[in-house]
Protein backbone atom coordinates (compact mmCIF):
# COMPACT_ATOMS: atom_id res chain seq x y z
CA UNK A 1 0.00 0.00 0.00
CA UNK A 2 2.77 2.42 0.90
CA UNK A 3 4.62 1.69 -2.36
CA UNK A 4 1.47 2.38 -4.38
CA UNK A 5 0.92 5.61 -2.46
CA UNK A 6 4.53 6.66 -3.07
CA UNK A 7 4.18 6.00 -6.80
CA UNK A 8 0.96 7.97 -6.92
CA UNK A 9 2.56 10.85 -5.01
CA UNK A 10 5.47 10.79 -7.46
CA UNK A 11 3.08 11.01 -10.42
CA UNK A 12 1.16 13.89 -8.82
CA UNK A 13 4.38 15.73 -7.97
CA UNK A 14 5.72 15.21 -11.49
CA UNK A 15 2.54 16.51 -13.09
CA UNK A 16 2.56 19.54 -10.77
CA UNK A 17 6.17 20.33 -11.70
CA UNK A 18 5.40 19.96 -15.41
CA UNK A 19 2.38 22.24 -15.06
CA UNK A 20 4.39 24.91 -13.23
CA UNK A 21 7.18 24.70 -15.83
CA UNK A 22 4.68 25.03 -18.66
CA UNK A 23 3.09 28.03 -16.92
CA UNK A 24 6.48 29.69 -16.46
CA UNK A 25 7.37 29.07 -20.12
CA UNK A 26 4.02 30.52 -21.22
CA UNK A 27 4.57 33.59 -19.02
CA UNK A 28 8.07 34.11 -20.45
CA UNK A 29 6.82 33.76 -24.04
CA UNK A 30 3.95 36.18 -23.38
CA UNK A 31 6.22 38.78 -21.74
CA UNK A 32 8.77 38.50 -24.57
CA UNK A 33 6.02 38.85 -27.19
CA UNK A 34 4.60 41.89 -25.38
CA UNK A 35 8.07 43.46 -25.17
CA UNK A 36 8.68 42.94 -28.90
CA UNK A 37 5.27 44.44 -29.72
CA UNK A 38 5.95 47.43 -27.45
CA UNK A 39 9.36 48.02 -29.07
CA UNK A 40 7.85 47.90 -32.55
CA UNK A 41 6.90 51.37 -33.88
CA UNK A 42 3.17 51.89 -34.32
CA UNK A 43 3.49 53.77 -37.63
CA UNK A 44 5.05 51.97 -40.59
Amino acid sequence: MSAHRCARFRVVAGSAVLTSLAFLAFQTETSAFTASVDQRPLRH
